[in-house]
């Protein structure tokens, strides 16, 4: 963990210190504190796998990023979940604002300007995400951003709460289970976004990418198509055109999917104290000798012969 605070320099130089600090640790950006206020900024920030958190507490301001700001970061960009710890703020992007207050968070685009009006002295956390890892799992993230999502109850709630205690439990955090924590973690996210809005309502694309979320976050339970429609707010009918649209069924994809899971299980060494049975069981396979049947099949060898060491 990397930390920065404003008060390890002269009073006139904490606020040049404390921009550099930021732009180092999350993006560039633009402060303008309340001038007749002292001035107090301390930020940290710790990695795990591919994400990023950064902590900040500082006295009210204004915090903006512009397009020149954007002008020289990387290509594929970053997204942003914003948590506020203590204090309010107000984000604006893209025409839409939002509301940074404790019970809940916010996700922005950094590839895109904003701005951030924090009323009064603050703590917040942000957690810096590649464009390819949400990609992966909302096929169009643009239409969630700057939309508080509910700390309050549900699948909200329960993100929320994790994501408040993340900057305390990471640094006890060993180095050999970041990148699995940091899967879940972005898993957990996604499915809190998607859970806030009707699928029915989004273009194919979002709604193959939602089904599909849901799937693979429900692989072991027993799954049919008309279970998957209806906790996904859609017609088996409709649900039948978007996988034909890929050239597979709905059907098809689920036990592609079980068995993606299945060798994924076999072949990390984290599951060596594992039965084979007892992985073909969490990836939603009943059977074990029909998954034995079928991991042979797709991958050329027995399951047992699969194992990481």
């Amino acid at each position: 963990m990397k930390r920065w605070s404003s008060s390890d320099v002269a009073v006139r130089d904490r606020l040049d210190f404390w921009v550099d600090a930021v732009c180092q640790s999350l993006v560039r950006l633009r402060c303008e504190p309340q001038r007749d206020r002292p001035f107090f900024g301390e930020i940290s920030y710790d990695e795990f796998g591919p994400l990023k958190l950064v902590s900040v507490q500082s006295v009210a301001q204004r915090v903006s990023r512009s397009t020149s700001d954007t002008t020289g970061d990387a290509p594929a960009g970053f997204y942003h979940v914003n948590i506020m710890q203590d204090g309010r703020g107000f984000m604006n992007q893209n025409g839409r604002q939002a509301e940074l207050a404790g019970g809940g968070f916010v996700l922005s685009d950094s590839s895109h300007p904003y701005s951030i009006d924090f009323t009064e002295k603050f703590s917040s956390s942000v957690l810096r995400i590649p464009r390819s890892m949400l990609l992966q799992r909302i096929g169009a993230p643009e239409c969630l951003t700057v939309r508080r999502i509910d700390g309050a109850t549900g699948l909200g709630r329960m993100v929320t709460l994790l994501l408040r205690e993340l900057p305390v439990s990471l640094p006890a955090m060993p180095y050999f289970l970041r990148t699995h924590v940091a899967e879940n973690v972005v898993d957990l996210i996604a499915a809190a976004l998607l859970s806030t809005g009707d699928a029915a309502a989004l273009s194919t694309g979002v709604a193959l990418t939602r089904v599909k979320f849901w799937i693979e976050t429900n692989l072991a339970e027993d799954l049919s198509a008309e279970r998957i429609a209806r906790e996904c707010r859609l017609s088996v009918r409709h649900l039948n055109r978007l996988f034909a649209g890929e050239g597979t069924s709905l059907m098809r994809h689920v036990w592609d999917r079980r068995l993606a899971r299945a060798h994924q299980y076999l072949t990390d060494p984290l599951n060596c104290h594992r039965s084979l049975s007892d992985m073909a069981y969490s990836a939603g396979f009943t059977d074990v000798c029909h998954f034995s049947r079928a991991y042979r099949s797709r991958y050329g060898k027995a399951p047992r012969d699969a194992r990481g060491r």
